[in-house]
């Protein structure tokens, strides 16, 4: 079995922090950090710009310091910068499994199919789905979760806007009916903060947190979304401090 994210462990069990470093700062400072308040560093590179650091020698350092690694370059339709061609961000995409744990893609995008291909049993691929003004229904998330599978990829993340906790509970439920997927859940708006607590504890395998600064609606930080979670899932404070211990 590959990695999840750089660890020997079954997602699901345990949720993951994943700080997401939105500029060049902010991900150099992360990597010369002797310890990152995250499990992952999303790497966003449609927002910190392929020529405006040496991203790789950063993904590097993460991954020599026991921190996974996520590139993101989010399409402009899902709430990223990207406004290339497809065959351009491809290629981008492929030539980075060599420096990152993990790759997150749309769901919709047409370059799913040969990124899945590419990074099998190399890094762990995410298919995400955005929608940042509303949440779907029951029957729309589990669309999703049907697309996610049949497109092979290792993790689905739904992320979706909610104003109340009935909204919320659509993406609790959505897990509950796939016990045995690898789904990561996330709300936006009013319910975003909570989500990011929430949720992980329900069964969500990832949860997210800037590491510079907020790059969606309800986001909190990383590092508050860790330290609530080693104060509330027994088995998430174990990993954290085996990892801590290991580091010094």
């Amino acid at each position: 079995m590959s990695l999840f994210l750089g660890y020997d462990m079954e997602p699901g069990l345990i949720p993951l922090v994943v700080g997401v470093a939105s500029t060049a700062e902010g991900l150099e400072k992360a990597a010369a950090q002797a310890s990152v308040p995250c499990d992952v560093v999303e790497i966003r590179l449609d927002l910190i710009g392929e020529d405006s650091c040496d991203w790789p020698v950063a993904a590097l350092h993460l991954t020599q310091a026991g921190i996974g690694t996520l590139l993101t370059i989010r399409h402009v339709s899902e709430g990223g910068r990207w406004t290339g061609d497809e065959a351009a961000r491809l290629d981008l995409y492929a030539r980075s499994l060599s420096h990152v744990t993990g790759v997150d893609v749309e769901l919709c995008s047409e370059i799913l199919p040969d990124l899945v291909a590419a990074a099998k049993g190399r890094v762990t691929v995410i298919g995400s789905h955005h929608q940042f003004r509303s949440m779907p229904t029951t029957a729309d998330l589990q669309k999703v979760v049907r697309e996610g599978q049949t497109a092979g990829v290792d993790v689905i993340k739904l992320a979706a806007y909610a104003t109340d906790k009935p909204e919320l509970n659509r993406l609790l439920q959505v897990m509950k009916q796939n016990p045995d997927a690898r789904i990561c859940t996330l709300a936006m708006g009013p319910m975003g903060a909570s989500s990011r607590i929430d949720l992980p504890l329900a069964g969500s395998c990832l949860t997210y947190g800037f590491l510079d600064k907020a790059t969606a609606p309800g986001q909190p930080s990383a590092k508050d979304i860790r330290e609530q979670l080693m104060t509330r899932h027994e088995e998430y404070r174990i990993f954290a401090e085996i990892r801590a211990g290991l580091g010094e």
